[in-house]
């Protein structure tokens, strides 16, 4: 069972604190069921599809193209993200019986957290992007010049090195 259906089970039977019904006839918890596997499903399908497109291309022999592996790499984070976001719906819907490490819900988004830093973290390249100055500015070399500096000149005015 996924994290889902655990939750779904859960608030059969959950009754809140200060409440008189179980989670599940909770509008708002059926709200977030509802979109939760929409997400599920819609990072799904993306995800197969461009699967299934770069699949037919690697059998033919065929390299696959920068936006085929753009697009595989895209269906690929697309559905851990929106997995990450279903695991923190149903770990917050879930109150205190989440918390709690013999509870798979706590489990689950330890891990789903865990991974994505860690992914995070391997791929991660250092930038240092020093534009100088308190308003920096970037002009084209074919930008029109007379145009172009009463702009940097009043944008210059109005930051004053405020934000």
């Amino acid at each position: 069972m996924g994290a889902l259906d655990d939750f779904v089970a859960l608030a059969a039977t959950k009754i809140p604190k200060t409440k008189t019904f179980v989670l599940r006839d909770n509008a708002v918890i059926q709200s977030q069921v509802a979109l939760a596997e929409a997400k599920l499903a819609s990072s799904r399908s993306f995800l197969l599809q461009t699967l299934h497109e770069t699949w037919d291309v690697a059998v033919r022999g065929e390299a696959l193209s920068l936006p085929q592996r753009a697009a595989l790499k895209l269906a690929g984070t697309y559905a851990v993200h929106q997995a990450k976001d279903v695991i923190d719906t149903v770990y917050h819907a879930a109150g205190a019986t989440a918390i709690f490490e013999s509870n798979p819900f706590e489990r689950r988004f330890r891990d789903a957290h865990t991974v994505i830093q860690q992914v995070a973290a391997e791929r991660h390249c250092p930038v240092t992007l020093e534009l100088g100055g308190k308003s920096p500015q970037i002009i084209f070399a074919d930008a029109d010049l007379d145009a172009a500096l009463p702009m940097v000149i009043n944008a210059i005015v109005q930051n004053a090195g405020q934000t």
